[in-house]
């Protein structure tokens, strides 16, 4: 007799592969617009619009929203008294009104998540995905915009000027709660938050005839500000949160992504060990310095995400041929330079080395601190010593720069100038982008815009691309 093991690795049992899932969405929407102008030069609009969801709680007034806007357009430059031969074409713009977002992630009831294969018994199982919240309701935003739009004779300039704000309020954050509710926190319409900007866009033809080249300023500002939050983050919390990287701890008065790091102290010069402060003291004490420094003592460099942007577009065309150059630019933010994790290059379970670049640039005897601010390497490495030094100060720099994005070159073949031609147009493109970056505010010769593959590596630029191609028209 003989006896087979169909399973060397051990006993397990066979899983079914089977699974259950189900979403049970229901949104209602009904919406008007309405439009009146009068004697060509006065423009009233309004629109309106209810939207309910399942998603929120009991009461059948948080289900369901009503959302406004009210506009008005006055077109001055046609009115009897205006005699400014400079600006032929003159109109002031205004509106007011509130819109809704929701978030699918939380409802305003408690629901659960199925699983199969128990350990111990094999059988379905359940757990809490999301504790319900019966006050849950939509987020607002009231945003008032205020414009002018100009052009000159022939409109040889033309362009638009609009200032907004907004206050945003039942925003979604964290709330702290009683320990004997069974939660530490719950996230709800805890939030408030506040901003103003402007958008400026102004194109200018240079020249116009068989040679035509017409350049196109945009120019854009955009503040934002957090007004309520219930929750205080540790420092830990704030550093780590990284705003460039699209994830918010939030602050009161603070932008909504802003970038905070540890003071730094330099490299001790007989170790190179990293240097910070704790309660205002040089210290080398890494688990204090991450576990124990206030929010306050914490170094705000300022916002994440550019506070100023925009671009210049320069268009000539000369008979079928036309050219395009589109140059952007972004100012006014901060970025966290990505740099060695010594604790990652054998972390278990990391399916590459994670060596940044830095890692040659490491101090390796006395005196090096001269020259360098990256520590020395020690063996076994220290977690909260590289989580230190990677959200330290030293790596913070200016995002600031401006970037050629674009260029593109083609010819319009057209039956006027070629009748011989079977296509009504033919026409072939070349067009590059993301080229090159023009200038840039930090030091490290990095491209703020990069990917970034985790903050222990370096990042990696998007690559310029080129096309070439044909599109015709019969």
């Amino acid at each position: 007799m003989h006896s087979f093991n169909l399973n060397p690795s051990g006993n397990a049992p066979i899983s079914s592969s089977l699974g259950i899932a189900g979403i049970d969405e229901r949104l209602r929407s009904s919406f008007v617009n309405l439009a009146y102008g009068y004697k060509a030069r006065y423009t009233l609009s309004a629109s309106a619009r209810r939207d309910g969801s399942n998603y929120f709680g009991v009461a059948t007034n948080q289900k369901t929203i009503p959302l406004w806007s009210l506009g008005a357009k006055w077109d001055i430059s046609k009115e009897g008294f205006y005699a400014l031969g400079l600006l032929p074409s003159l109109s002031l713009r205004c509106s007011y009104g509130y819109n809704g977002n929701l978030d699918r992630s939380i409802t305003g009831v408690t629901t659960f998540e199925y699983a199969s294969n128990a350990r111990y018994t094999n059988l379905p199982y359940a757990t809490i995905s999301n504790i319900g919240n019966p006050e849950l309701r939509w987020e607002q935003t009231g945003i008032a915009n205020f414009a002018i739009d100009f052009a000159s004779a022939a409109n040889t300039i033309s362009g638009s000027m609009d200032y907004y704000f907004k206050g945003a309020r039942d925003i979604l954050g964290y709330k702290t709660f009683a320990s004997n509710t069974g939660i530490s926190a719950l996230e709800g319409n805890y939030s408030d938050m506040a901003g103003q900007g402007f958008d400026l866009s102004v194109s200018v033809k240079n020249l116009t005839g068989r040679l035509s080249w017409t350049t196109t300023l945009l120019f854009s500002h955009a503040s934002d500000k957090v007004t309520r939050y219930d929750i205080n983050p540790y420092a830990y919390q704030l550093v780590g949160a990284d705003g460039n990287q699209s994830v918010a701890a939030p602050v009161l008065g603070k932008p909504v992504f802003g970038l905070f790091s540890y003071r730094w102290a330099g490299l001790a010069h007989a170790t190179g060990n990293p240097v910070g402060y704790l309660k205002g003291v040089a210290s080398q004490d890494y688990t204090a310095i991450v576990e124990n420094t206030p929010t306050g003592d914490l170094v705000y460099a300022g916002a994440a995400r550019p506070r100023y942007y925009g671009g210049i577009n320069n268009r000539l065309s000369y008979r079928g041929f036309s050219l395009n150059i589109q140059i952007n630019y972004k100012l006014g933010y901060y970025f966290r330079k990505p740099t060695i994790n010594y604790s990652n290059i054998t972390a278990a379970g990391t399916a590459y080395l994670a060596v940044n670049q830095d890692l040659d640039r490491r101090w390796k005897s006395p005196g090096d601190e001269r020259y360098t601010q990256v520590p020395s390497m020690v063996y076994p490495f220290v977690q909260d010593r590289d989580f230190f030094y990677q959200y330290a100060a030293i790596n913070v720099g200016k995002g600031d720069h401006v970037r050629l994005q674009d260029i593109s070159l083609s010819y319009e073949f057209s039956q006027k100038a070629y009748p011989s031609l079977p296509f009504k147009g033919l026409q072939v493109f070349l067009y590059a982008n993301n080229i090159a970056i023009l200038w840039k505010a930090n030091h490290w010769g990095l491209d703020p815009d990069a990917i970034p593959l985790g903050n222990d590596r370096t990042t990696m630029p998007s690559p310029p691309s080129i096309a070439f191609g044909l599109k015709g028209s019969f």
